[in-house]
């Protein structure tokens, strides 16, 4: 997106929190559309209300400006399905994401296992991935979710209060 400034100069978006969400889907498309052929780095759905239809829309754009997406911030949207998660995530396949962040998103098996599937698709590139305060996760979603990071670039995970114990812990082991 980009905006002319008083003084003449052109100003790209790089960096959007949209946390305060849009309660309408159309919202969230004209949004993204308008990022498109922009320089947008780093978006924040971080307690955005997201469900499935949201996450269609928003999936949709998103394979317009996955090139230039290096962080995107998901936390906080505890209520979005296996299906949901799946539609979201595939807008940034084969794109350039680096760093994304579930934490807060009381992910259990089902998401685990979508968000896995979709990470393989992402995880060439995906540096950094942050699970934390997602202490529903069995150790079976362990394994399901992690199994998307494997032969990829990551580096560097977070797990705080996931209220890892030895079994959980052992399967994220197994997984890496």
């Amino acid at each position: 997106m980009r905006f002319q400034l008083q003084d003449g100069r052109c100003c790209c978006v790089v960096w959007l929190d949209a946390w305060f969400g849009w309660r309408r889907t159309a919202g969230w498309k004209m949004l993204l559309r308008g990022l498109a052929g922009g320089a947008i780095e780093d978006l924040s759905f971080s307690d955005c209300f997201l469900d499935e239809e949201k996450s269609q829309a928003i999936g949709e754009e998103l394979v317009n400006i996955k090139m230039t997406l290096k962080k995107a911030n998901f936390g906080g949207n505890h209520d979005l399905s296996a299906a949901g998660w799946k539609m979201l995530l595939r807008g940034l396949a084969g794109g350039g994401a680096e760093d994304l962040s579930f934490s807060h998103c009381d992910l259990y098996e089902e998401e685990c296992k979508a968000i896995g599937e979709e990470l393989l698709n992402i995880s060439r590139t995906l540096k950094k991935a942050n699970f934390a305060w997602n202490h529903e996760i069995s150790a079976a979603g362990w394994k399901m979710l992690l199994c998307g990071l494997a032969g990829g670039a990551i580096e560097d995970l977070s797990f705080q209060v996931c209220e890892l114990d030895e079994e959980k812990s052992q399967a994220i082991g197994e997984e890496l």
